[in-house]
């Protein structure tokens, strides 16, 4: 059949043998890759982005309903195979040696009898000696295994059993994919990034080129996939040993960072996780990455192996801000005691002012009563008085009275009888007003007595409660000093509560924080903190030997591009399925789906870094010459002993 190219234009020659894929334009003033699609029989621009221009949307769907079928069936044949090796039987574990802590929880390493297919941050179950104990896989090394211990604080542990699930990873997997949402749109980069689709391709230069702490850059090839990462929707990186892989991740995700987005970097082992971190710390020199560092900016999520990888833990992190928050709240509540101390004192001094205030009002008062008692007891006597002589003159007069003759008294009105009259009733106003008096001198002495007590008072305020405070100081100064410090109790104590809520919202504070975060590939489906959590860009590192049904859930978390970093030359994924299904996506890797295992220059999506700059002379040679085509250069100067002595 002859076409055009959507290009150029010019006449092309398709065969039906050709799939459907990306091709290159063959006339040299074009050189355009574009899109084939073999059921549509037609090509178009690989720039254009919207699926319903390849005509093919409806076909996508069903394909990727279909992949998701395969997906689950080859799973659920790998889990099989995995229960029929013996994945869920006890293992029993011997010497095991204290290796190091993260946050309170012990790692041991044992030596082991036999190897399981089982991945790492596998939780499983530790029987010491007769306790159980929750335990996760951290990593195997040939005979040995490392495991992450909860609650047991011992320095060895002679033998143990260990109870685990080695299909759980994989029962997790199957369960994350059935909860993706498979709408193309949504995963779209991840139908890229498996050459379901062509993708965007073009260079972008970095804001960031690190150096090392000799001032070396990156080399061409180094640069050149940066560039290629920096732009590209999706990115193949070749990188064999000893080429600086790691060290061009790192270089493009601190450029990727620092420009505000955020990135899963994820690894199928813990220790590759740790090379990533390792590699970032070891360029703390630069201000960009020691601004991430140093800012909590990049978090390790799970065990990490390396020992200088562990204060980048999130639980580390927590630890450390979460120890930096209790102490603001102590040292905020030291404060607090110490101003609600101060607050009791100066409510005393308003307390004691005020009483001292009502004291004098009341002497004063009890002064007035005083004298109006006083004036009036005086009056009562001078009454008396004023009685007592008239009652003498009347007494006198009765006696002369008595003496005289009765006419006489008659005609002088005189006579006894009315005399007597008179005196008696001159006595009872007497007593009238003597009782009187002695009521008004019964208050007047409790009224003496009252003040007597006033004074004490008064005299006790103003030597005990108030000497303390500075000359002078009047209630409004204590009125003033008492609302200040209601204010700094107010304040404390919201600050109190922002710490509390703080410390509560920490893991999620510090994850939104986070602009680098590492973890390894199973812990995307299996850890909460990661769970669906969605990511500007996703760096798969180890890429070759990370099954793919794996690769695919976590390039669904990229919303604007997927990097794979790897070398196609090593270790494929392990599977024990021999199945169809199972061979044909637990078998293959990503850089064999994707059709990326060769880096070609018309392939824009594959970057090779060619300068190995570590092994030894004769290795180098051997593996040049039957790996890798003679395509590396050797640029390790460092000359060592005959490779015959190195092995």
């Amino acid at each position: 059949m002859i076409t055009k190219c959507p290009y150029c234009e010019q006449p092309l020659k398709i065969t039906d043998t050709l799939k459907s894929g990306r091709y290159k334009c063959p006339y040299d003033n074009c050189l355009k890759v574009f899109f084939f699609d073999k059921d549509a029989v037609s090509l178009y621009k690989t720039e254009e982005n919207n699926l319903e221009v390849f005509g093919i949307e409806k076909r996508i769907e069903k394909s990727i309903n279909n992949l998701m079928a395969e997906f689950e069936i080859a799973l659920e044949d790998e889990i099989k195979a995995v229960k029929a090796r013996g994945g869920d039987r006890v293992l029993y574990l011997k010497n095991g040696k204290f290796v190091t802590e993260i946050t309170g929880e012990r790692v041991f390493q044992f030596n082991i009898e036999r190897n399981i297919p089982v991945i790492d941050e596998t939780p499983a179950q530790i029987t010491i000696f007769g306790k159980n104990y929750r335990a996760t896989i951290v990593r195997f090394l040939e005979s040995k295994l490392e495991i992450r211990v909860v609650g047991f604080d011992g320095e060895e542990i002679p033998t143990a059993e260990l109870k685990i699930d080695a299909t759980y990873i994989l029962k997790k997997l199957k369960k994350a994919l059935l909860s993706l949402n498979c709408n193309h749109q949504d995963i779209i980069l991840t139908l890229k990034a498996f050459n379901f689709l062509p993708v965007k391709c073009k260079e972008d230069l970095p804001t960031f080129i690190l150096k090392n702490k000799n001032g070396k850059e990156l080399d061409s090839y180094q640069e050149d996939a940066m560039r290629s990462c920096l732009g590209n929707e999706i990115t193949f990186v070749h990188g064999p040993p000893g080429t600086g892989k790691t060290l061009t991740l790192v270089n493009v995700v601190n450029d990727i960072a620092c420009n505000g987005d955020k990135v899963l970097v994820s690894c199928h082992t813990n220790i590759a996780c740790d090379n990533v971190i390792e590699q970032f710390v070891n360029y703390d020199h630069e201000k960009t990455v020691k601004n991430l560092l140093d800012n909590g900016k990049v978090i390790r999520i799970g065990t990490p192996v390396l020992s200088n990888v562990k204060k980048y833990t999130l639980e580390t992190l927590y630890q450390r801000l979460s120890e930096e928050l209790i102490k603001e709240k102590e040292e905020l509540s030291n404060k607090k005691s110490e101003l609600l101390i101060i607050c009791q004192d100066y409510n005393q001094y308003k307390q004691a002012f005020i009483k001292k205030e009502q004291v004098k009002e009341r002497t004063i008062n009890s002064k007035k009563n005083i004298n109006s008692i006083k004036k009036s007891v005086s009056d009562y006597l001078s009454n008396e008085n004023f009685y007592d002589s008239i009652i003498s003159k009347n007494e006198k007069l009765l006696s002369i009275a008595k003496k005289r003759n009765v006419i006489i008294n008659f005609f002088k009105k005189t006579m006894p009888k009315h005399i007597r009259v008179v005196i008696h009733d001159l006595q009872v106003e007497k007593d009238r007003i003597k009782k009187k008096r002695v009521i008004e001198e019964e208050k007047l002495d409790l009224l003496l007595d009252e003040l007597d007590k006033l004074n004490t008072s008064l005299n006790f305020l103003m030597s005990e409660k108030l000497n303390s405070l500075p000359k002078d100081l009047e209630l409004e100064e204590i009125e003033s000093v008492l609302t200040k410090i209601k204010d700094s109790l107010k304040e404390i104590n919201i600050k109190i509560i922002n710490i509390d809520d703080k410390i509560s919202e920490l893991d999620k504070g510090l994850l939104e924080n986070a602009r680098i975060l590492v973890s390894t590939l199973s812990k995307t489906f299996i850890d909460p903190v990661l769970m669906n959590r969605k990511f500007d860009v996703v760096v798969v590192d180890e890429a070759s030997i990370a099954p793919l049904p794996m690769l695919f859930y976590v390039c669904s978390l990229a919303k604007k591009k997927v990097l794979i970093f790897g070398d196609p030359k090593q270790l494929s994924p392990i599977k024990i399925a021999n199945t169809i299904i199972a061979k044909k996506w637990l078998s293959k890797d990503i850089f064999q789906q994707a059709k990326a295992t060769e880096a070609i220059k018309e392939d824009q999506r594959i970057k090779g870094l060619n300068n190995q700059y570590r092994m030894h002379k004769e290795i180098f040679e051997i593996i040049n010459n039957y790996f890798y085509d003679k395509c590396l250069n050797d640029k390790n100067l460092k000359l060592t002993k005959n490779i015959i002595n190195i092995i």
